[in-house]
């Protein structure tokens, strides 16, 4: 006797519960409504589900939504479903706001030779609080300033113009002020996080092969821990300055 689809008539498949894997997956996405809550950090997009921070991979809100889903929510299908599940937000133009909210999300499954998609309603309670990173940094003493000079006296314009897009852009993640000061052969970067200011010399240390000393100056004898970090950032010369993956050259 043959088996065929209850639903579509499809012969010599595979049939769960007497329906075939598309028919069956399109049946359960049409009767599922999911529900995610989630946290927001509005400083720097890092997001909260079941409990637990995530740092996005993304900047774009589309996609930061569509990992949110991922993580919240969790499809439960037969055996016979040996592939992946995965979500695409459905609208380009969204403004995140705080309390419930209704979307519709594709959700593809994917397997060597086949790939399904069905649109599903998922219904997000977001709440907006601060990440206990950014938290920690708004208590954290402030003043901090990264003094940029080189072996040779010479930074040139490209590799200033490098330095300051990767402290740019993690200060805005992050939301730390930052105000640059130039001089003829040295350019400083004061920031307003002292964590921050560690962490970004770190980074620029690794990417340029550069070369740390800190210094911590108190405003005052009864100021305590109040003062000012500065972090002379030594750049090597520009004929022995190897750049490494991150830098955006080639070393």
């Amino acid at each position: 006797m043959v088996k065929f689809c209850a639903f579509c008539g499809k012969t010599e498949i595979m049939l769960i519960e007497n329906v075939c894997l598309p028919c069956y997956f399109k049946r359960e996405m049409s009767r599922s409504a999911f529900n995610v809550r989630a946290s927001f950090c509005p400083s720097c997009l890092s997001y909260r589900v079941k409990g637990k921070w995530f740092e996005p991979s993304s900047t774009l809100l589309s996609e930061i939504i569509e990992e949110i889903t991922e993580k919240g929510i969790e499809i439960s299908l037969p055996p016979e479903f040996k592939g992946t599940v995965s979500f695409k937000f459905q609208h380009e133009q969204f403004h995140l706001k705080e309390g419930k909210t209704r979307l519709v999300l594709a959700v593809y499954y994917k397997e060597p030779k086949l790939t399904l998609k069905e649109n599903v309603t998922v219904f997000f309670d977001f709440k907006f609080v601060n990440c206990p990173s950014c938290v920690k940094m708004r208590k954290e003493p402030k003043e901090a300033v990264l003094q940029f000079r080189s072996f040779d006296g010479k930074i040139n314009a490209q590799l200033r113009k490098k330095i300051l897009s990767i402290i740019e852009k993690e200060a805005r993640l992050k939301g730390v002020s930052h105000k640059v000061e130039d001089g003829k052969t040295w350019f400083d970067v004061k920031l307003s996080s002292q964590s921050f200011a560690r962490s970004i010399a770190q980074r620029i240390k690794e990417i340029f092969n550069a070369e740390l000393k800190e210094t911590f100056k108190l405003k005052g004898v009864n100021d305590g821990k109040k003062g000012i970090l500065s972090i002379s950032i030594r750049l090597p010369p520009e004929s022995a300055a190897p750049i490494k993956a991150g830098g955006e050259t080639k070393p």
